[in-house]
């Protein structure tokens, strides 16, 4: 075999290899989703419109699978090499921190609600004070009916200004993430069982009432990883998992460092663009961009440019020299805040 060939068979196949089990990676983590939606829907923690949206996002993505596997083998071979560049460091201990997580399924309260939202004159940008009392004594008669023993649904469909009044409150299981206004989730998720909150204006104006009928408790899926490591193999999760722990240290070190003054300098970029086609052997376009002031941890390679980086170069220059590119007339500036 001549020295090409093998040169060829031991630079590929490892490549090929990695691409292979990061798909993989891809593959169990869709299936996992998609048994956990049908496991709440089964169990009546799911309606089956819900259900059903969140399967056909989980469909979706899955004819993307290949495409989602490269992109993210980019991304984790660069951000690992700016990780090291900026000392960033991902431990066993910080994968296995990350693993539980993932395996940790949150608690979920079965809530209804009882919203009132203020009325609004039409082309005013916030009810009056007259408005906001009215809402509030409607909302607080709501909650003497809910006290003299009329049921949660039959109180939900005459005083609710929403739509969950139309099902009689009901919003069915949610965690702590749920978007709803933060007051009335903390309040909703000290309750006790089978108990109901008091009268809660939110950060939104609007008076809610909360009632819990079902908790199902945290735990942690002791299995998972065996299941994983039957299913694809651990090492190469775990790889997975790493790659995701770096790519979060590299964000919270990029808002760290841009809240911090620091020296800012004015960048240039040349981007080589083969278009859409990709290389050939016409001239690819040439531009050249000024970057204005910022600081130099803020200056990212897009994912497009990185995908781009394998068969071509963009070159980031930062320089606080007087020579630019000859594309641009201004010169290169150095700002520092005092």
């Amino acid at each position: 075999m001549s020295g090409w060939k093998i040169e060829a068979r031991y630079w590929i196949w490892p490549r090929l290899a990695t691409f292979f089990y990061r798909q993989a990676v891809e593959e169990y983590r869709l299936a996992e989703a998609d048994e956990r939606i049908r496991a709440a829907l089964a169990a009546g923690q799911l309606d089956s419109g819900t259900a059903g949206q969140q399967l056909q996002i989980i469909q979706d993505q899955a004819g993307r699978i290949p495409d989602t596997a490269l992109e993210a083998l980019v991304d984790a071979r660069l951000q690992a090499r700016l990780a090291a560049e900026l000392g960033i460091t991902v431990t066993d201990a910080d994968v296995d921190a990350a693993l539980t997580e993932e395996a940790s399924l949150p608690e979920q309260r079965k809530v209804s609600v009882i919203a009132v939202r203020p009325e609004q004159d039409s082309g005013a940008s916030e009810p009056t004070d007259a408005q906001r009392a009215a809402a509030k004594q409607k909302a607080e008669a709501a909650l003497a009916d809910l006290g003299a023993g009329k049921s949660f649904e039959d109180v939900a469909k005459e005083y609710s200004t929403d739509a969950t009044g139309l099902s009689g409150g009901a919003v069915g299981y949610i965690s702590r993430n749920y978007p709803e206004d933060a007051p009335f989730m903390q309040a909703l998720f000290d309750l006790g069982l089978n108990s109901t909150t008091g009268v809660i204006e939110g950060t939104d104006g609007t008076f809610r009432i909360g009632r819990v009928t079902d908790i199902v408790p945290a735990r942690v899926d002791e299995g998972r990883n065996d299941r994983i490591s039957e299913a694809i193999g651990l090492a190469a999760y775990r790889e997975a998992v790493r790659a995701g722990v770096t790519r979060e240290r590299l964000g919270e070190k990029v808002v760290a460092d841009a809240s911090l003054p620091s020296e800012q300098v004015h960048a240039w970029q040349i981007a080589v663009n083969f278009g859409d086609e990709g290389p050939t052997t016409t001239t690819p376009e040439v531009r050249s961009l000024g970057i204005p002031f910022c600081s130099q941890s803020m200056i990212q390679i897009t994912r497009r440019e990185a995908n781009v980086a394998t068969a071509a170069m963009t070159w980031l220059s930062v320089s606080d020299e007087t020579n630019s590119p000859t594309a641009m007339n201004e010169q290169p500036r150095r700002n520092t805040p005092r």
